[in-house]
C-alpha cells in the first residue's frame, strides 16, 4: 500500500482506503456474521445437550449482549489509542479459540463464563466498533459509503451463514460446526487483518491527497446553513440531546432486535416449523434487511 502521488499533491492509482474497506467488510461477511447473527443457530442444540431450561440458556446471550455494552467505552477507548490492526487480529483469535474451547464444554457455567468472557470479549472488541472506527478515519467525504458497506456485509453474512450453519449443524452437530467455525476464524482472522490499517497517515498519505477531505465554503448554497468541519469532545457531544437522543434510540433498537434474533428459531420451532425452516425464515430477514 505504497504511496503514489501524481501533480498537485494528488494520489494516483487505488486509494488503500479501499483495500481496509474490503478487509473489513469480509470480516464483517464471515467471521463477524458467524458471532452477530449465526449463535441463535446454536440456541436449540445446545439448550437440548445441556438440558437447560430457555432461561438460562438466554440467560447467556443476554449476558454477552450487556458485556458489548459495559465494555464498549473502553473498546472505544482502545481503539483511539491503539492501532487497530493488532486490535482486530488478537481479538478474532481470541474469539475463534473460544470457539474451538466451547465445542468441548458440558458444563453450564464453564460454557457461560468462556461465552461471555472469552468469545464475546473477542468479537465485540475486534468485530464491532472497530471497524466503523477505521472507516471513520480512512473515509471523509465517502464515510457512509464505507459504513453502509461493513453495516452491511453483516446482514449479508447472516443470510448466508444461517441456512449453513443450522444444516451444518443437522449433518454433523453443533459442537464440530462450532469446531470448524472456531479454527475457520482463527485462521482467517491473521491474514485478512494484516490489511488493516490505522488511517492513511499511518502510511504516509493525507486525506487531502487522497480526495477524502471535506473543504467547507462559506455556506452549503442550499438553505444558507453555515458547513463546520470542527469535530465534538465527548463532554461537548455528551451536553447536546442529539447524542442522548441517538443513544436511547439506538438502545431500544438494538434490545428489541436483539432479543428477537436470539429467539427467532425456537420461536418458528414452538410454532410448529423445523430448525432449518425457521433458520431459513431467519436468513429471509438478515436478506431482506
Amino acid at each position: 500500500m505504497g504511496r503514489v502521488t501524481g501533480t498537485g499533491g494528488r494520489l494516483r492509482g487505488i486509494y488503500p482506503g479501499w483495500w481496509v474497506l474490503t478487509a473489513c467488510c469480509f470480516l464483517a461477511l464471515l467471521p463477524g456474521a458467524i458471532f452477530a447473527y449465526g449463535f441463535p443457530v446454536f440456541y436449540l442444540p445446545i439448550q437440548s445437550d445441556l438440558m437447560l431450561s430457555s432461561t438460562r440458556t438466554s440467560l447467556i446471550f443476554a449476558l454477552s449482549r450487556g458485556e458489548a455494552g459495559i465494555g464498549g467505552p473502553l473498546v472505544g477507548w482502545l481503539v483511539d489509542r491503539f492501532d487497530s490492526r493488532p486490535i482486530v487480529m488478537i481479538s478474532g483469535l481470541m474469539a475463534g479459540v473460544g470457539l474451538i474451547i466451547l465445542s468441548g464444554v458440558d458444563n453450564y457455567w464453564t460454557f457461560m463464563f468462556v461465552y461471555v468472557g472469552v468469545v464475546s470479549v473477542g468479537n465485540n472488541t475486534g468485530f464491532g466498533q472497530t471497524f466503523l472506527a477505521v472507516m471513520n478515519r480512512w473515509f471523509v467525504r465517502r464515510r457512509a459509503i464505507g459504513m453502509t458497506a461493513v453495516i452491511t456485509c453483516y446482514t449479508a453474512g447472516g443470510a448466508i451463514l444461517v441456512p449453513l450453519l443450522s444444516r451444518g449443524i443437522e449433518a454433523l452437530g453443533w459442537r464440530d460446526v462450532m469446531l470448524y467455525s472456531g479454527v475457520f476464524v482463527a485462521v482467517i482472522v491473521v491474514p485478512i487483518s494484516m490489511l488493516i490499517r490505522r488511517s492513511p497517515e499511518a502510511v504516509g498519505i493525507s486525506l487531502e491527497e487522497a480526495g477524502e477531505a471535506v473543504i467547507p465554503g462559506p455556506t452549503d448554497g442550499t438553505n444558507g446553513e453555515q458547513i463546520t468541519s470542527s469535530d465534538y469532545s465527548v463532554k461537548e457531544a455528551l451536553k447536546t440531546p442529539t447524542y442522548w437522543f441517538i443513544l436511547w434510540g439506538s438502545t431500544l433498537r438494538i434490545t428489541v432486535t436483539s432479543g428477537i434474533l436470539v429467539h427467532g428459531i425456537p420461536i418458528m420451532v414452538w410454532k410448529g416449523a423445523s430448525e432449518q425452516s425457521g433458520a431459513d425464515f431467519v436468513a429471509m430477514l438478515f436478506f431482506i434487511s
